[in-house]
């Protein structure tokens, strides 16, 4: 009999040493007037830690009247079905809150042979602020990436497209579905292939580059670009992939070789414009000479020279021709 108490004691010592060590809160309840409400009978350590109370304040209190956000929380209902079913219950990660407490919880609900209830349970608030701060800073980047004026894209280790931005389905003519998983290669035109696997190794050897090239659209045309691209590691310091920015500089390619043709055009103007001036000049004193001759034809000839070739003759009078030379 004694060897049998002193067990259930030594038992008893090693639950409670469990029960106040446990990194997860733990509390004991007991059913009130059949289910009516929950009578706490037992706090460990690291559930007055999350809530800010000694267990002594509240051990014998109701539920509801120390956590009186407890039914709006639901978790209540959980107590309910628990204590009549037996059955486990999970409660799923949600924010309490009344006039004292607040903060997210994870708990876990089951029943004792004794018919009192237990929840296990956690506070995640660190976690789901945590968890918060990175859905709103993805929010922030996507909107940022997605509205940039450059083409972005993301390749995995083997350089295939990993992930595109909004611009570079614009200038690259590709729907989301066909660019995920394309090799980089499709974008190049064969003549330049070697060069792209020059730069290709640099990005695996985790090379920053930066530099122009004409890429293929997907209808072909040429879409002419400048390329930074820079390198992703691991948390070994591993290249895993690389982050590359396109910028379409189509447009000023395409300015840039109308410049070229208004100024070969206005050399050669500017060359040949002393040529034609001489031209001119000596074709209008040809034109002279010939109205001078005309002149004197005229005056000499007993068949005027107008009639000759086609014109009424008239008096003409000698001019002064000590210009002529």
């Amino acid at each position: 009999m004694y060897d049998a108490e002193k067990a259930l004691i030594e038992s008893e010592a090693r639950f409670r040493e469990l029960f106040n060590n446990s990194k997860n809160a733990i509390a004991i309840y007991e059913s009130y007037n059949d289910g009516e409400d929950f009578i706490i009978k037992d706090f460990n350590r690291s559930a007055e830690k999350i809530e800010n109370v000694k267990k002594e304040d509240i051990i014998g209190k109701k539920v509801t009247e120390v956590f009186p956000g407890v039914i709006d929380f639901g978790l209540f209902d959980v107590f309910r079905r628990v204590w009549q079913t037996g059955v486990p219950e999970e409660h799923p990660i949600s924010f309490y809150k009344d006039d004292k407490h607040q903060g997210w919880r994870e708990n876990y609900v089951y029943k004792l042979s004794s018919g009192e209830i237990v929840t296990v349970y956690e506070d995640v608030t660190e976690r789901k602020t945590l968890e918060e701060a990175l859905r709103e800073s993805e929010r922030r980047y996507s909107l940022i990436v997605n509205n940039a004026n450059e083409g972005i894209c993301l390749l995995d280790k083997s350089m295939k497209v990993a992930f595109a931005n909004r611009r570079l389905l614009e200038i690259s003519g590709y729907q989301l579905d066909e660019i995920i998983g394309m090799p980089t290669e499709n974008f190049v035109f064969e003549d330049d292939l070697p060069e792209h696997e020059k730069q290709l190794q640099n990005w695996r050897k985790g090379l920053t580059t930066k530099y122009e090239r004409r890429l293929r659209r997907k209808d072909g045309s040429i879409l002419w670009a400048i390329i930074s691209a820079s390198p992703v590691f691991d948390e070994n310091s591993n290249v895993i992939g690389s982050c590359v920015m396109v910028t379409d500089i189509t447009q000023q390619k395409q300015n840039e070789e109308i410049l070229k043709f208004s100024n070969r055009i206005t050399n050669r103007h500017i060359k040949v414009k002393p040529l034609l001036d001489e031209i001119v000049n000596e074709f209008s004193k040809i034109v002279d000479h010939c109205a001078v001759g005309i002149r004197i034809l005229n005056y000499n000839m007993d068949i005027p020279y107008n009639s000759f070739v086609g014109f009424d003759s008239g008096p003409y009078e000698l001019e002064d021709l000590s210009y002529i030379k």
